[in-house]
């Protein structure tokens, strides 16, 4: 897989270690390969350039297969910083997370260890999708099979079905996929004392469980 270009003078190093994982930043694409987007990044005075990279994954969050389908050269694009790896040299970058402002605002919103509450969009063998409180218009949870519920069942449908109301704590942020992943078996055991029904939630957040007692 190509990498991103060496920053090889202090200049270049220096612009480097102000960029910081998480902030907005905008640049122009400069390559388009197979598995990934090169971007020189805006604000560096030179000489030279410093080059990010965004991986394929995080191009966008469409359905897409080349990323040509998605970016052309010369575009210039607005970006979150995923990572920076300081000993290659490297800046990693999301457009997908810069994709849509709603969706990015309310994520960003969200805070670890705080309670939300959401309804099932929908039930699958593989996890819960869940539509949480104040979200834009499309789904941002999802519960993990091993968080959620305490008790053995052999399908998810066993626990909770859609539209059931739930709510939990989120332990641990928002996903690369932009997903928050939520763990029910925190408040599985208070909910099952009290309506003897738990359920669960994940995908980087944490402690879900049944909220209404249907």
């Amino acid at each position: 897989m190509a990498v991103t270009e060496p920053l090889s003078n202090e200049p270049q190093k220096a612009f480097l270690n102000t960029v910081r994982a998480g902030e907005v930043r905008t640049g122009r694409v400069i390559g388009v390969e197979d598995r990934e987007v090169l971007v020189e990044l805006d604000g560096f005075p030179g000489p030279g350039s410093a080059v990010g990279c965004i991986p394929h994954g995080d191009l966008t969050r469409k359905a897409a297969g080349h990323p040509s389908e998605v970016v052309s050269i010369g575009q210039q694009l607005t970006f979150e910083v995923i990572g920076v790896d300081r000993r290659q040299e490297r800046v990693w970058a999301s457009t997908a997370a810069c994709e849509d402002p709603a969706l990015r605002a309310f994520l960003l919103g969200l805070r670890r260890g705080a309670t939300h509450q959401g309804q099932v969009a929908s039930v699958h063998n593989f996890g819960v999708f869940v539509n949480l409180d104040g979200e834009p218009d499309q789904c941002t949870g999802f519960i993990r099979l091993p968080e959620l519920s305490w008790r053995s069942f052999d399908h998810p449908a066993d626990v909770v079905t859609a539209g059931q109301r739930v709510a939990g704590e989120d332990g641990a942020g928002v996903g690369d996929d932009e997903f928050v992943d939520l763990d029910a078996l925190g408040v599985d055991a208070e909910v099952e004392r009290a309506a003897g029904l738990g359920a669960g939630w994940g995908r980087r957040a944490a402690g879900w469980g049944a909220a209404d007692g249907t």
